[in-house]
């Protein structure tokens, strides 16, 4: 059929072949590509800044300033259970295997030592 209006001979519209779509997209995929983006060199510091983030949340709602009832610990002690959670976290990426290198637990396990430190000397 042919529009003769619009200028356009559209009879061979007909002859389209069907698009083709090999991707290799599956959740498996995905996943080992997410995986191997984090292992890299700016994944790993994008890790670190995720835990960073998980930290604040952590010492948000175990200190003083937190809405929760239940949890109202000093900002230092709070800093120090936030530090404990998120290392047992880190470690369990490790042995899991989201993540290989050890730099970015290793800076939080030194921050956890200086907090229990801090703890043991300053909160009575």
């Amino acid at each position: 059929m042919v529009f003769v209006k619009t200028g356009m001979n559209l009879s061979n519209l007909g002859n389209v072949t069907q698009l083709d779509l090999n991707t290799t997209f599956t959740p498996s995929n995905i996943i080992e590509q997410g995986i191997y983006n984090l292992n890299t060199s700016a994944g790993i510091w994008a890790v670190g800044i995720i835990m960073l983030a998980i930290y604040l949340l952590f010492l948000w709602s175990l200190s003083d300033s937190s809405p929760f009832g239940d949890f109202k610990y000093s900002y230092l002690r709070a800093s120090l259970l936030a530090l404990c959670l998120l290392n047992a976290l880190s470690i369990t990426m490790i042995s899991v295997g989201v993540i290989t290198s050890f730099r970015i637990v290793g800076i939080f396990w030194i921050l956890n030592i200086l907090n229990s430190i801090l703890v043991l000397s300053l909160d009575n």
